[in-house]
Order: structure tokens, then sequence, then C-alpha cells
């Protein structure tokens, strides 16, 4: 979320507000009006400046969370949805998001207890904060701006009970009411250890998670799983790798050296964030993937040059930019466009993984690279599990489904052991399976490692 969206964001609640705001002059002007009341704005603007700021940072939340998506509906009531995906996928944007919606309510619960005597009992407050993102929820799903997550609820009120309790920590320790303070602090307390905890268990770990782990197995219980041939009983050993983040010194020296070779030309345009940066030329655009070094080119037609492919001029061309190694394996194409390379790890040294594609004309003008090879750094061997208990984990539902699975019965008929890239940025070895139902295809992973 950029800084400029957030100002936008910002903007558009402070306008709500002031309409609001005015609303509320009108209909209290009339009120006082019509019983013969003065009016002190400056009092009523102090006594209820809690109230302002409460209503104010609720639409700006409402604003940020509503009305600024595309239009998409969809519903997850299972609980710590979200906490899975964030462990096991070791993605920081859904950290990120994890986080941002406990954070977001932290405020809410903090002005609360200002508002009113009942909002600083702990059942107010929490009423209220869930409500409030109940709101925001319900409004997600009815108008199609996002997913209905019980987990949002529970991040939501989370941190706004969060905001209270510091707020009436500090109110507790004011008036010397330590009987209630020693309340309050239970709830800060108990998340502090939990997510110590948690850092420590992940950080203790010599590999970390991977997206196919569950802390829950698939239910199974009404399909049929079976394996066509005979599965190996053997644990075999398998190499360790780490994936090498360049720097940023190399990802500058990188970008100079590409723009030399591809004769990149005219100061570039640059979008970039935190995991990629797209430069557009004059003649081309490049994409830099600031977290493995991979990279790919598209050639921009109107230079009067043609755009046929030729896989054996792709070949030479490739060659003679240095892209390609004695290690990497090329693969005639079917459909005879592009040249494709592939690099696999031996499991014993270090080396590249991944594929490179590239397509030129006849003339040797390349039209399109995409460079998807990443360093890996060799670090130890481990011993993985068996192809047979492998398939015993997939029978007990040990693995995370991209789908329901709802067939009666699936027959597997192959079985490979690859590598996948893990939240510690190690490859970690994996059972990939490949099976079929009646009506559909199956491909389900099992990580390796005991």
């Amino acid at each position: 979320m950029s800084y400029e969206y957030m100002i936008g964001q910002l903007f558009e609640a402070s306008l709500y507000t002031i309409l609001f705001l005015l609303a509320g002059v009108f209909l209290t002007t009339i009120y006082l009006r019509t019983h013969n009341k003065q009016i002190n704005w400056l009092y009523l603007a102090g006594k209820y400046r809690s109230v302002l700021f409460t209503v104010f940072y609720y639409l700006l939340v409402l604003r940020i969370t509503c009305f600024s998506r595309i239009h998409f509906q969809g519903i997850n009531l299972r609980l710590f949805a979200s906490y899975e995906d964030a462990w096991f996928g070791g993605s920081s944007h859904a950290w990120q998001q994890l986080l941002l919606n406990i954070i977001m309510f932290i405020p809410l619960g903090m002005t609360l207890p200002f508002v009113h005597r009942f909002f600083r009992r702990w059942y107010g407050s929490l009423l209220t904060l869930f409500g409030g993102s109940l709101l925001i929820e319900t409004i997600q799903f009815v108008f199609e701006l996002g997913v209905f997550e019980a987990d949002d609820l529970l991040n939501n009120t989370l941190g706004g009970m969060l905001g209270f309790c510091i707020v009436m920590m500090v109110l507790s320790a004011r008036t010397k009411r330590w009987k209630p303070l020693a309340g309050y602090t239970a709830l800060p307390v108990m998340i502090l250890l939990i997510s110590l905890s948690a850092f420590i268990l992940y950080w203790s770990k010599p590999y970390g998670n991977l997206t196919y782990s569950v802390f829950h197995p698939y239910a199974l219980s009404q399909t049929n799983v079976s394996y066509r041939h005979k599965l190996s009983k053997k644990q075999p050993m398998i190499g360790m790798y780490r994936l090498r983040t360049p720097n940023q010194k190399q990802i500058r020296m990188l970008i100079r050296t590409l723009e030399i070779k591809l004769k990149l030309q005219d100061q570039p345009l640059i979008n970039e964030n935190s995991i990629q940066q797209v430069r557009g030329y004059a003649n081309g655009q490049l994409i830099i993937n600031k977290e493995n070094g991979s990279w790919s080119y598209a050639r921009i037609a109107g230079d009067g040059t043609n755009q046929d492919n030729n896989w054996l001029m792709a070949k030479h061309t490739g060659e003679k930019l240095g892209l390609i190694d004695s290690a990497a394996k090329l693969q005639k194409p079917e459909d005879s466009s592009y040249a494709v390379w592939v690099w696999k790890l031996d499991g014993t040294h270090n080396g590249k993984k991944g594929t490179l594609m590239l397509s030129c004309g006849e003339n040797g003008i390349v039209n399109f690279i995409d460079y998807d090879v990443s360093q890996y750094t060799y670090v130890r061997k481990e011993k993985a599990i068996s192809q047979n208990r492998a398939f015993s984990k997939l029978k007990h539902g040990e693995f995370r489904a991209s789908s329901a699975i709802t067939a009666k019965r699936i027959v597997f008929n192959r079985a490979a052991l690859e590598y996948q890239l893990d939240s510690k940025n190690y490859l970690q070895p994996v059972y990939i399976f490949w099976g079929k139902s009646e009506r559909n295809e199956w491909e389900i992973v099992i990580p390796a490692l005991p």
C-alpha cells in the first residue's frame, strides 16, 4: 500500500467526515433552536472530540477496506485460515495483510473508552468492535467488494481490544487501581508470548515452511485412493540447496549488462516495487525479479523488423549473448517458435535451476527472452521419506488441496521427487503424485522431509 494511496484515502475519508459533521451541525442547530437553547460550539467540540475522531477514523477504515476495490465476492468461515496461509506460505504479503487487519482497529479500541462510560467496560468495547468489523465484512460481501472472512472479524476485534487494554492500563495506572490493571495486561502479554513463541519456533527450525503443509489433515473418508504401481520403500538421500538472493549492486550490474547486450535505447521509464523492477525503453521492456535475479525481455514492434521466430537462430543468439552454459539442456520446441533450455541441480554442487525461453527472427534480432533461472548454494544432504510413506500421508489427507475433492475414486499412476522453495529460501524435496478420477486430473504434493 503506497504512501500516495494512503494520502488519497485519508483525503476522501476527511471529506466524508466533514459532510457527516455538517449534517450533524445542521440537525443539532434545528433541535436547539426549536427548544430555545443557546449553542456553544466550542464546548460541544471539546465534549465530543472523541466521538468525532472515532467517526472519522471508522469512515477512513470503511473507505480503505470497502470502497477502493474491484468487484469480487467470496466467503471463508474457516477460522485461523489466514494464520495457516501466512505460516506455511511464508509470504511477506500474507503477514502484512494479517497484521494490518489487527493494527487497523487499534486506534478505534483506544478512542472508545473516551466516547462513553459504557465502552470502559470490556464487553461494551468488545461488542462494538465486533459489530464494526461485522458491518465492514457484510458490506464487502453484499456489494461484492471482497471476501467475508471469519479471520478478519477475529483480527479486527483482537486489534481493537488490544487498543482498549492499552488505554485502560494507562488509566488504571494513573488512578492506582492495581487489580484492574493486572486484568488489562492479560491480553497484551498473551499476544506477546504467542508471537515470541512462534518466532522462536520458526527460526529454530533448520528449514522454512512449505505452502503444501497443513495443520489439519484433509478429510478423504469418502474417496478411495490407490496407486497403480509398486511404491518404493527406500529413503533417498537428497541434496539441500539455498537460493542466492542478489544484492542491489548485483541487480544494477545485471541491468547494465542487459542494456548493453540487448542494445536497449534511451532513458528508461521505471516502475518498481519490493519484488520487481519494470524498465520501459524505446525498443523494448525489461522486467527484473529482485528476489532471485531472474528477468524477462520483450521487444517492442515498430522498428521495421519482423517478429518471425526461428528457434535455430534463437539457439545461436542465446550462445552469443552468453545466456547458455554447458549445464543447460536444450529442448526442441514443438511449434519451432522458441528455443528452451533447462537447468537442473545434481544434488552435490552449487548450481542453477530453471528454464530459459528465447525467441528471435531470421535476422537474429531478439523478440522475447524469459530467463527464469536462479542460482543455488549446496548446503548438505538429508534423508527423505520413501515413496510408500509419502503415499500413506496422501491417503491420510496430510496435504493441502487446491480445490475440494469430491471424487469417489482417484487412481494415481505417476510419482516424482522434485524441489520446492520454502519460506527461508531453501529448496526442499517434495513428492508429486499425479492421478485421475472420473472427471478430473489431480496433482498432489507431499513434503518429503520427515
